[in-house]
């Protein structure tokens, strides 16, 4: 089994109001206000059909990752 591919990418979804995390102001929101869902995923390829999720990503780990291909 080779690795055929990794992938880092980024999931937005919907807002979450009224479910605020942050009790302090960050990222030009106010207070207690709540914003969309975002997280960072890497997906990893191999050349039988099998692939991996993991949560969390960087350039570093993509730049990383194509290192591995064909491995």
């Amino acid at each position: 089994m080779k690795i055929t591919g990794v992938r880092v990418f980024e999931v937005t979804g919907e807002a979450r109001s009224g479910n605020a995390i942050y009790e302090i102001a960050r990222n030009g929101q106010a207070p207690n206000e709540g914003g969309p869902y975002t997280g960072t995923y890497t997906q990893i390829e191999t050349d039988e059909g099998i692939s991996g999720l993991s949560y969390g990503g960087t350039v570093e780990t993509k730049a990383l990752g194509d290192l591995l291909l064909g491995e």
